[in-house]
């Protein structure tokens, strides 16, 4: 049974994955709520959700979110929030490490002050994988157990990474998209004043 779910979950992720490939920015958002939504159901988490990095501000926001049925949404409460409400969490997701925890209450709150954090949004056990793309660090996805404790296999961690690099590579990729139409819009309207003023 474990094997037929590993392939079960292999080809969801593949499916999912290759629909990343030229997404209209337009479905972006949609589509990434969909993600999410179908891993974590698969998964059996009660939480899934996307942070991104602003790291000129120096801070991280809560951008797209699941929610199992009963349980409360915290996206609302998790925009702009200061680099420094994480700090045994930041540097593991520098180094493109994976955070798993098993038992959140198992948690030092001297190694760990996330902690309190984590247990007012009522969270038992979670695991964090960095968004990574061209070698820099974008955000991170994540999923939370709310109702138990949950443990993750290996192989499930090991394809929730492949995830997350697919995610971190769509990210930029709209980004970059988005970026090169404002810029065609900045320059036509530009081309349209000048022409207006040589008439």
């Amino acid at each position: 049974i474990e094997l037929q779910n590993r392939l079960t979950f292999e080809r969801l992720i593949t499916d999912l994955s290759i629909t990343f490939i030229n997404i209209p920015p337009h479905d972006f958002n949609k589509h990434i709520n969909h993600v999410l939504s179908e891993i974590g159901k698969f998964a059996q988490v009660d939480r899934s959700y996307v942070f991104i990095f602003n790291k000129r501000d120096r801070t991280l926001s809560n951008t797209h979110e699941w929610c199992h049925q009963g349980i409360t949404p915290q996206i609302q409460h998790n925009q702009n929030l200061p680099f420094d409400l994480i700090p045994w969490m930041l540097p593991k997701l520098r180094n493109f490490e994976m955070i798993y925890v098993p038992d959140v209450n198992g948690l030092d709150s001297e190694i760990c002050p996330e902690k309190s954090i984590l247990q007012a949004q009522d969270i038992q056990s979670l695991i964090m994988v960095p968004l990574v793309n061209s070698g820099a660090l974008i955000g991170f996805i994540g999923f939370d157990s709310v109702r138990r404790k949950k443990v993750w296999s290996e192989d499930e961690a090991t394809i929730l990474h492949i995830v997350g690099s697919s995610i971190g590579s769509a990210i930029l990729q709209i980004q970059h998209t988005q970026e090169l139409a404002q810029q065609k819009n900045y320059l036509e309207k530009l081309n349209e004043i000048t022409t207006s003023s040589l008439n």
